[in-house]
């Protein structure tokens, strides 16, 4: 099942985060897990964050990592973690 997420990572060109919508199948994640990395001054805010915003870590079976926004306990542990 293919779940839509807002994806947050470092853009080099721009020197601060960006976001971008990405569409993640939930039958090949692994584990999520609270991103407590990421710490956003305002310098490196994309435009519309807030401070305090929660970020996660979701490990796919392929080895490769993303960090969404949002915290995982909001997500539906059965769509998220059907793997």
């Amino acid at each position: 099942m293919l779940m839509q997420v807002v994806e947050i990572f470092y853009d080099h060109g721009q020197d601060r985060y960006s976001l971008r919508e990405a569409q993640v199948n939930t039958d090949f994640v692994e584990f999520t897990r609270p991103n407590k990395r990421i710490s956003l001054n305002e310098n490196y805010l994309p435009p519309g964050m807030n401070m305090g915003q929660p970020f996660t870590d979701i490990h796919l079976r392929s080895g490769s990592k993303m960090t969404i926004v949002g915290d995982a306990k909001n997500f539906n542990a059965k769509q998220l973690l059907r793997g």
